[in-house]
């Protein structure tokens, strides 16, 4: 492991980072996801207090836990706390399937780096269709048939990525199955037809998976 300028950690240079003390600072969580991801297979890592901020606040406060708490968010005010069974958008289905398909055969390879990348695709795909499609501009419109089919897309993207990320972020992905009224998470459910055993299920919104994290204060 390097610091932020390249340099082996050392006790003699004095550039070592204590592990407990980030972990407990941190949370386990999402030091193990910035390792992971930060680290393409075979190459060594930069590690710096600021980039796992950065990473936390990117990746899983602004990506997955804002993108899982708007969609349950809209739910809950949009659908009365209930997934719609309705007929999902074939072309996001589409786009969600070849990446999850990469980042699948990536995780089978080990390169965990290009696994994340692949599924965080997901996550950015999900973020931009709901903040393009304007949902709460559709139900000023009386446009309810397509919010709720834009929602159950949604519904089935977080399923898909929670699958991917449950074996590096095990508590969050345990999580959001419990919010939504997931089966068992398995890679064998991956790129099934699209599951429909949650449909009709009420919610659990519960509280938002990642808090920002703010910049330590220069000394």
């Amino acid at each position: 492991v390097n610091d932020e300028k390249g340099e082996k950690m050392s006790k003699s240079i004095g550039n070592v980072v204590d592990p407990i003390s980030m972990m407990e600072k941190y949370g386990i969580e999402p030091i193990r996801y910035h390792l992971l991801k930060e680290t393409p297979l075979g190459n060594d890592l930069a590690f710096s207090e600021a980039r796992l901020i950065e990473t936390t606040n990117a990746d899983l406060a602004d990506g997955l836990g804002n993108w899982v708490y708007r969609v349950l968010s809209m739910l809950e005010k949009y659908c009365n706390g209930e997934i719609p069974s309705v007929a999902l958008d074939t072309t996001l289905i589409s786009s969600a399937h070849a990446c999850a398909s990469s980042a699948y055969f990536h995780f089978l390879a080990h390169d965990i780096h290009s696994a994340l990348s692949e599924t965080w695709k997901i996550v950015a795909l999900g973020n931009k269709s709901i903040s393009d499609a304007q949902p709460w501009v559709l139900m000023k419109q009386n446009k309810r048939e397509e919010v709720e089919k834009l929602l159950a897309t949604q519904v089935e993207l977080i399923r898909r990525a929670c699958i991917l990320v449950a074996s590096v972020l095990p508590l969050s992905a345990e999580t959001i199955r419990a919010q939504f009224g997931f089966e068992p998470l398995s890679f064998a459910q991956l790129n099934a037809v699209p599951d429909s055993s949650f449909k009709g299920k009420r919610i659990r919104k519960g509280n938002v998976l990642f808090a920002k994290r703010e910049f330590p204060s220069a000394k």
